[in-house]
């Protein structure tokens, strides 16, 4: 059980770090010193630098965007990443389409009924694979009828 956590612990920091590498190359940190406090790091990026060497990531190495779009009716999605990758979600809808059920298509230009869903990066993000359940939600008053996200494999 302790190597698990250890193991969900080290998936989550590096996904974490990822974002703000990806993010923001240099967050300068404000720091307001009280008399007694010792000198503490000014720049975030640095820190986040060195945690990534730490670790053995590069940066500026490209991480291609990949996605899986399903309907309520499929019941499910699977995202899967090659061996010592893990999922970072960096976008997820729950939207209506006429093609569903059938074939779902998701397009990015917008029109449809379409909200935000989060459930996905709780319970996939930092994992090597995942498995989980389309759900449906509401948009206006329009039940919605699939599931879209939109993933990288960070080594």
């Amino acid at each position: 059980m302790k190597t698990s956590k250890m193991t969900h612990k080290y998936r989550k920091s590096k996904i974490i770090q990822y974002k703000l590498l990806e993010n923001q190359k240099s967050i300068k940190m404000k720091t307001s010193l009280m008399p007694t406090q010792k000198p503490k790091i000014k720049t975030l990026g640095l820190l986040t630098l060195m945690l990534f060497l730490r670790m053995g990531t590069t940066q500026g190495s490209e991480v291609e965007s990949r996605s899986v779009c399903a309907c309520f009716s499929d019941g499910f999605i699977r995202i899967d990443c090659e061996p010592d990758h893990l999922i970072l979600i960096k976008r997820e809808l729950l939207g209506y389409s006429k093609t569903c059920p059938g074939k779902c298509q998701y397009k990015s230009h917008g029109g449809g009924c379409e909200q935000e869903y989060k459930k996905v990066s709780w319970f996939c993000e930092g994992k090597q694979n995942c498995f989980t359940g389309v759900e449906r939600g509401t948009c206006g008053s329009t039940l919605t009828n699939y599931l879209y996200v939109e993933y990288q494999c960070v080594p």
